[in-house]
Order: C-alpha cells, then sequence, then structure tokens
C-alpha cells in the first residue's frame, strides 16, 4: 500500500432502515477500483440517495473511520437513488 498517496471513503445513505453497503469505510489507491455493495430491501417506492465522503489517508491512519468525524467537511459525492414501482 502506498500511504503517501493513499485516500479514503465513507459511504453515508439516506435511509439505513432500507440500504446495505458494503464496505461502507475503505483505504484505497489512486487508480485501484473497488466495488461497493448495495443491497436495498423490500419497501415502498422513494427517492433516496448515497453520499460517497472522500479524505486523504496519513501514514498514522490505520482504520478509515477514525477519519470521518462528525461535524468536519470533507469533499462528496451525491448519488441519486430513485426507485419506483413496477
Amino acid at each position: 500500500m502506498s500511504v503517501a498517496l493513499l485516500s479514503e471513503f465513507e459511504v453515508k445513505c439516506s435511509d439505513n432502515n432500507v440500504y446495505r453497503v458494503n464496505p461502507v469505510f475503505a483505504f484505497i489507491e489512486p487508480g485501484q477500483y473497488i466495488n461497493v455493495d448495495i443491497i436495498r430491501d423490500v419497501g415502498k417506492p422513494k427517492i433516496d440517495k448515497m453520499v460517497f465522503v472522500t479524505a486523504k489517508a496519513t501514514a498514522d491512519d490505520l482504520m478509515p473511520k477514525a477519519v470521518f468525524k462528525p461535524g468536519v467537511n470533507k469533499p462528496s459525492l451525491v448519488l441519486p437513488l430513485i426507485v419506483t414501482a413496477v
């Protein structure tokens, strides 16, 4: 792992009772791809969102979750999740 170039991410969801995400936290190297499993349980059709929050890692970061403290703004990407009745 190239710690100098390492990044971390966290996945947040607007409804944790309906969605399951794995992994929620992870380290990722530049150019690396990580699969994120998003599973939706049965529920009423509605609009939700996933938020992917990123941060730079340091040599001292052993667990990605420790970097993501409440109240600290980090770069993020919002993915709308739109479910309709079939």
